[in-house]
């Protein structure tokens, strides 16, 4: 999952700031494995690190109504080992993104807000589609694998 960056996701880090990462985490059910959740990470040189985590349960205590966080609270590896915690196993995959996409797609996130229920990968997709060639679904699986084709850079 982490070959981008040679399976050492703490020592090599976009210094142009100008990635989305996507997170998904797969569980099995009766042997058969599915996209359970997913979530967006955003790293924009010269600005708070940015996660969205709608309909999800990261930082239940402080989790405000939007379901995104900023700063220490975005720490993508600190996000990670909590849904690795949960049982799941993650996935990542890297979108390279412009300034203005992140920008166009942090903005759309607060429109978005923090809907409920199974809703994680509807308001992911949503928040990407137009910045990247991604399809809209409800499905994390499916946005993960739509996210493996996609291209972002206009």
């Amino acid at each position: 999952t982490y070959s981008y960056v040679t399976n050492n996701p703490i020592s090599y880090i976009d210094e142009t700031g100008l990635e989305t990462t996507l997170i998904t985490t797969f569980d099995t059910f009766a042997g058969i494995e599915y996209g359970s959740h997913t979530a967006l990470h955003i790293l924009t040189a010269g600005e708070d690190a940015f996660l969205y985590d709608p309909a999800g349960s990261y930082n239940a205590l402080t989790r405000g109504s939007g379901g995104f966080f900023d700063g220490d609270e975005a720490n993508l590896q600190k996000y990670i080992d909590y849904q690795k915690g949960t049982g799941s196993i993650v996935r990542t995959l890297t979108l390279p993104t412009t300034k203005a996409q992140e920008e166009a797609i942090k903005i759309k996130i607060e429109g978005l807000g923090d809907p409920r229920g199974f809703s994680c990968a509807a308001s992911v997709s949503s928040a990407l589609v137009g910045q990247c060639s991604v399809a809209q679904t409800k499905l994390p699986g499916k946005l993960y694998d739509s996210a493996k084709k996609a291209s972002c850079n206009k």
